[in-house]
């Protein structure tokens, strides 16, 4: 029987070349693909604009209100100008943006020290999540890539909020955004 230091020694060996791995057996586009793939699975949709049609698929995706703390030539709301979080509760929606993707999984690192109120990512019933196409393989890649930056708070999503606990049955938006729409910006 292995004792537990060998054991997590051979972790902390291996992990390093599966991700390498990864990034050398995985072309952009399959990457891209993957991470496609992996958001749909999670209940997301993913929309692939440029940065000249961006503000104009940002219109069409808006209808009431939204929060957002970048300036689009959209009607929002700065959620900063909110004294709490509780008053953002009526918000439709949210324009974020997220650092970079996960292929494996279709998750997204949102860290936006200049947002104020993180219920923002939860509050609203569409979240919005503007993604330029930084998208790295697997998860240790991007544990890699977040653990340098000085951060006090941010988050990986990869979809609506779903739980199934009551009665086993499947409910979208219980603790979260009822909608994820990743608009990723391609050149």
């Amino acid at each position: 029987m292995k004792s537990r230091d060998s054991i997590l020694k051979n972790l902390n060996t291996d992990a390093p070349k599966r991700s390498l791995e990864y990034k050398l057996y995985r072309s952009d586009k399959e990457l891209k693909s993957n991470f496609k793939t992996a958001l749909e699975n999670a209940g997301a949709k993913l929309i692939k604009v440029t940065k000249d049609n961006l503000e104009e698929e940002l219109s069409k995706l808006v209808n009431k209100s939204v929060a957002t703390i970048y300036n689009y030539n959209i009607k929002s709301i700065n959620p900063n100008n909110f004294k709490s979080a509780k008053e953002l509760e009526n918000i439709e929606s949210a324009i974020v943006h997220a650092k970079f993707g996960v292929s494996e999984n279709g998750a997204v690192w949102i860290n936006e020290p200049n947002n104020h109120h993180r219920a923002i990512y939860t509050i609203v019933k569409r979240l919005i999540i503007i993604l330029e196409e930084k998208i790295v393989g697997t998860m240790a890649e991007a544990y890699d890539l977040i653990s340098n930056e000085d951060i006090n708070y941010g988050l990986f999503i990869s979809g609506p909020s779903k739980t199934a606990d009551i009665e086993q049955t499947l409910v979208i938006g219980a603790h979260g955004a009822k909608e994820t729409i990743v608009v990723l910006i391609t050149k």
